[in-house]
C-alpha cells in the first residue's frame, strides 16, 4: 500500500476531515488532498507530525509493504476500498518543455517595412 493510501485510509479510520488534518498540522486543506491524491509528498518534518497526528510509526507511513495498523480487527473492515487514481502529472507544476519566447533584434524592427 502507498503512502497517499495510507494517509487516506488511516485519516478516514480516525474519522478526521481533511480540512481538521490540515489546520491540525498548520497546511492548506489542499496540501493534504494533494497528499492523499499522491501528486504531492510531504516533507520528513511533515511525515513525523502526521505520523503523530494518525497514531501510526513514520515506518508504517513510509514501507510499502506494511499494511495499515488499525486498532482492531473492526477497524480493518470498515476502511474504504483503495480507489483507482488517475493518471496525473508527477511534479506538481511540471508542464512539459519550456519553450522561450525570442524578441525581434532590434536592428531588425528598425528597417521594417512598416516602420518606413
Amino acid at each position: 500500500m502507498r503512502l497517499y493510501e495510507k494517509i487516506h485510509r488511516i485519516r478516514k479510520a480516525k474519522g478526521i476531515t481533511q480540512a481538521e488534518l490540515a489546520a491540525r498540522m498548520h497546511v492548506s486543506r489542499q496540501s493534504v488532498s494533494n497528499w492523499e491524491l499522491g501528486t504531492a509528498v510531504p516533507s520528513m518534518e511533515r511525515l513525523r507530525e502526521l505520523s503523530k497526528l494518525l497514531g501510526v510509526p513514520v515506518s508504517c507511513l513510509l514501507d510499502d509493504e506494511k499494511t495499515v495498523l488499525a486498532e482492531s480487527a473492526e477497524d480493518l473492515e470498515n476502511l474504504p476500498p483503495p480507489q483507482e487514481k488517475t493518471a496525473r502529472s508527477p511534479v506538481k507544476g511540471s508542464f512539459g518543455p519550456r519553450r522561450s519566447r525570442r524578441l525581434p533584434r532590434r536592428s531588425s524592427l528598425l528597417h521594417s517595412p512598416s516602420l518606413r
